[in-house]
């Protein structure tokens, strides 16, 4: 099951008194099963997120958060939802209900620390082209090659480094029923588009666990779920080497030293020729890449904005 925002319904609505301004937005939904309840649907990738500015068009006031998001099914078909988003430049004096429904609190947030032991590269980042992105007016090329020696020989073993990424921990309760089956199916797994502000692929689905809880009232369950993040993706990072190499036809020879003994030959990381310059490392996806936006912390938005996104 998922849901697929549609876009944005252009009747937009706003209002302005002494010492506030209110603004609201509409979208419309997809979705392919009608199973689909309003947590699904408001957890939609591409709707705005709670607290998240006020920006539609050319309009915009930073000054408005998104205050509130609600979901219906006004329609004859049980595929699309409307979904309303409204903002306001005024801190509420009294709460509203909702502030008091466990179902819509925020998620609460921690983090650790997870270390790996890792092969040391050679990390080169030239600044080339203008990116879309005006927030960072030139995109990143990363070329990686092997440590080597003064000779120009690569190491072996490649000496390898301690490197620290950072686990987001998230606890969310909800009244609603967890599939707690389908949750356990995408553990290891990797995000296959942009996730609370993370990259594709640079997110891991690591642990799980649910419990029976009762908040405000209302009988529910706690999840509570754990992310690795990897800024620069979950892929095995490996140096080309090995005992043959191809020529320029594809032909495959044994790499012998001057003297004829068979050895192990650095290769471009390209075409499997003997290696001149350049790249040196093959990287492969190991881990499946799904739709993790259903179980993403609910009421934040971009949690993760590294300088080396672009």
């Amino acid at each position: 099951m998922a849901t697929t925002l549609v876009g944005e319904r252009m009747d937009r609505a706003g209002s302005k008194e002494r010492g506030s301004r209110t603004f609201s937005r509409e979208f419309l939904v997809k979705s392919t099963s009608k199973h689909d309840s309003v947590p699904t649907v408001l957890n939609t990738t591409g709707l705005p997120a709670i607290g998240s500015i006020y920006a539609a068009g050319n309009d915009s006031d930073f000054t408005a958060p998104c205050r509130q998001l609600s979901a219906s099914q006004p329609f004859a078909s049980w595929e699309y939802w409307e979904v309303v988003a409204n903002y306001s430049t005024q801190e509420r004096d009294e709460p509203d209900e909702d502030e008091d429904d466990p179902d819509v609190t925020p998620s609460g947030l921690t983090w650790s620390t997870h270390t790996e032991e890792v092969t040391y590269f050679e990390t080169k980042i030239d600044f080339v082209q203008p990116s879309r992105n005006p927030a960072k007016p030139f995109a990143q090329r990363i070329t990686t090659d092997a440590i080597a020696n003064t000779a120009g020989d690569p190491f072996d073993p490649q000496p390898t480094v301690i490197e620290y990424f950072p686990i987001l921990h998230t606890e969310t309760f909800t009244s609603w029923i967890v599939d707690a089956i389908g949750e356990i199916g995408l553990l290891g797994k990797v995000n296959n588009a942009v996730w609370a502000g993370a990259l594709a692929k640079t997110i891991k689905y690591i642990e799980f666990d649910a419990q029976p809880d009762v908040k405000k009232g209302k009988r529910g369950t706690t999840v509570r779920r754990s992310f690795l993040y990897k800024p620069l993706g979950h892929r095995l990072e490996v140096l080309d080497i090995g005992p043959n190499f191809l020529n320029e036809v594809g032909t495959k020879f044994a790499a012998v030293d001057d003297n004829g003994a068979f050895v192990d030959v650095l290769l471009n990381g390209d075409d499997g020729q003997k290696a001149t310059d350049g790249s040196h490392i093959l990287f492969f996806d190991l881990v499946d890449a799904v739709d993790l936006n259903k179980i993403r912390p609910r009421g934040h938005g971009e949690i993760f904005t590294p300088a080396n996104q672009l």
